[in-house]
């Protein structure tokens, strides 16, 4: 099924990026991701691929982080 408008919405809020930033990724002008947030055009397959991959992409790079902060040696106080 396809994303809804308020699913849309969400994903790119949890993203942590603008309407506009998300415009960019998605290879969308302003104008039509907004119509696809107000629902008065339907989000394309398109859409929801870039979303997953720009999903993966945080994942990953927060899976990194943490990884490296483990990696890192602890502070001891004295």
């Amino acid at each position: 099924m396809p994303l809804t408008a308020a699913e849309l919405r969400v994903r790119i809020r949890r993203l942590g990026i603008t309407q506009t930033e998300a415009a960019e990724r998605l290879g969308l002008s302003p104008n039509g991701l907004y119509k696809q947030l107000h629902g008065e055009r339907k989000v394309g397959r398109q859409t929801e691929v870039i979303l997953d991959l720009l999903d993966e992409v945080q994942q990953l790079r927060s899976s990194r982080r943490q990884g490296e902060l483990a990696l890192q040696p602890r502070l001891t106080r004295r």
